[in-house]
């Protein structure tokens, strides 16, 4: 495989996902979520999207990964997935820049009688992520 071919292989999902949030209407559904779950009266409500327009809209963020859905009965709940607001992480992850984003501290676990020792990867937000 080429290298070429790999940096497509590498950003053609992630280019999907972004167009899919890149449109203005779909981005304020993304915002209007980041809230709390919604079903489609009241996204159209708060967005003023018209419905037509809004169920294509949650297909193509269903599809593309931004939101989940749960049906209740007839209801149809929508929620944004927490793990798409880190696509640039994602992205990023392996390259200078995404590590230089990082910052390593060494824990000591101190429930084991040898202390192993676990990396911590702190965000610049400042959340943690222990990989083991």
């Amino acid at each position: 495989m080429t290298r070429k071919t790999r940096l497509k292989a590498r950003v053609s999902s992630f280019a999907k996902r972004l167009s899919a949030a890149g449109d203005i209407s779909r981005l304020s559904v993304l915002y209007t979520l980041a809230f709390q779950p919604m079903d489609v009266r009241e996204l159209i409500d708060i967005t003023g999207i018209p419905g037509s327009l809004m169920s294509h809209h949650l297909k193509q963020l269903y599809e593309t990964g931004w939101v989940d859905k749960k049906k209740y009965g007839k209801r149809i709940e929508y929620r944004i997935v927490s793990k798409a607001c880190s696509v640039f992480e994602e992205l990023f992850k392996d390259t200078p820049m995404g590590r230089d984003l990082w910052k390593k501290e060494i824990m000591v676990k101190k429930s084991e009688p040898k202390k192993k020792e676990k990396i911590v990867w702190i965000r610049v937000t400042g959340e943690k992520d222990i990989i083991s």
